[in-house]
């Protein structure tokens, strides 16, 4: 998040635009999605290392960039 706040009376969020699209999208090969669930793997350890928990994962909030899916 960047910045949250308030523009004419209208709350607003301001976040990254993340390129891609989500997990759910249509199957995967075993490896590729093996490489993709390693990956998420790996950035649950890092955000847990940092004391921070994604309360909501599932497919539908893990992004995979063009071309990598």
């Amino acid at each position: 998040m960047f910045d949250v706040g308030d523009g004419e009376g209208r709350a607003y969020l301001v976040s990254e635009l993340v390129e891609g699209e989500t997990l759910d999208r249509g199957p995967k090969s075993v490896r590729k999605a093996i490489d993709i669930a390693t990956q998420v793997v790996e950035g649950v350890a890092a955000a847990r290392r940092l004391r921070i928990v994604h309360r909501d994962l599932k497919p539908e909030n893990v992004m995979v960039m063009a071309g990598d899916g």
